[in-house]
């Protein structure tokens, strides 16, 4: 048995970001969960709606389901699978501003800016090519003074700069965003925690799975679903192994620890 994997892992910029606006002549509803895909009501955080401006263009519109307010205005070329274009907002569930900048072709594209949660003041400013931050990123105390200035490297995606306490003084730099680290391999780990499935196996099942799951803040792993399935008897067992992995050291955003989210693919394929 072969188990490879790969991560598919939400830039934490983006995750950051949340969106809004009006509608009318709009299309039937589709109900998101919070990884913004396609769900049952009962288990949606948000609802999207389009309106047809021209053909081939659209208001793409996204509402919190508890409350009915904005959460996204923006534009899509389609409707069946969005594709966000040019100028996009998202707001917070107040109705507060939350960010907003430019999409092309369904990324982050351009210059962008965020927002400290229900407030007007400026948290962080960047730019994106292709959904991937790129060359000066600034950071601001709620006060509105500088906190950090960073610049990242294109090839490498590392980060450098400063960083100033809010009287101004310099003090040891430390990077916006940190990915979750495992502390440990996990191609080993699931090399030695898995099996085969004598089913899947007899019958001669082979293929890949994903399996979606979130690093919490103390860095244990929550939520972990079947989002490609190959078998139920290897489905379960890849679950069952993602969900025993032990703690990662957790993501961190602007020096406090977050939830971040991944894709973990895992291939069966027999010997």
């Amino acid at each position: 048995m072969y188990i490879s994997y790969v991560f598919t892992q939400s830039r934490l910029l983006i995750i950051m970001l949340v969106i809004a606006t009006n509608c009318t002549a709009q299309t039937d509803t589709t109900y998101l969960n919070e990884y913004d895909e396609k769900c049952a009501v009962s288990e949606a955080k948000y609802y999207r709606v389009f309106k047809k401006i021209t053909e081939g263009y659209y208001q793409q519109n996204e509402y919190y389901l508890t409350t009915n307010t904005i959460h996204l205005s923006g534009f899509s070329n389609r409707i069946d699978t969005p594709n966000l274009q040019g100028h996009c907002i998202y707001y917070t569930e107040n109705g507060k501003m939350n960010s907003q900048g430019n999409y092309k072709d369904g990324l982050m594209d351009g210059y962008w800016a965020s927002y400290h949660k229900d407030t007007n003041v400026i948290w962080f400013t960047t730019s994106y090519e292709e959904g991937t931050p790129v060359g000066r990123l600034e950071s601001y105390y709620l006060s509105g003074k500088l906190k950090r200035v960073q610049t990242y490297k294109k090839k490498s995606g590392k980060a450098t700069g400063k960083c100033f306490d809010e009287a101004g003084k310099k003090i040891p730099f430390t990077p916006f965003e940190i990915m979750p680290v495992a502390g440990y391999s996990i191609p080993s780990y699931l090399k030695k925690t898995m099996t085969y499935p004598d089913n899947s196996r007899n019958h001669n099942i082979e293929g890949r799975i994903i399996i979606r799951f979130k690093i919490d803040t103390t860095g244990a792993i929550k939520e972990a679903k079947v989002v490609k399935s190959l078998s139920p008897e290897t489905d379960a067992e890849a679950l069952r192994a993602v969900s025993t992995m032990p703690p990662w050291q957790p993501g961190m955003v602007d020096d406090k620890k977050v939830e971040v989210f991944f894709h973990l693919p895992i291939v069966y394929k027999l010997d």
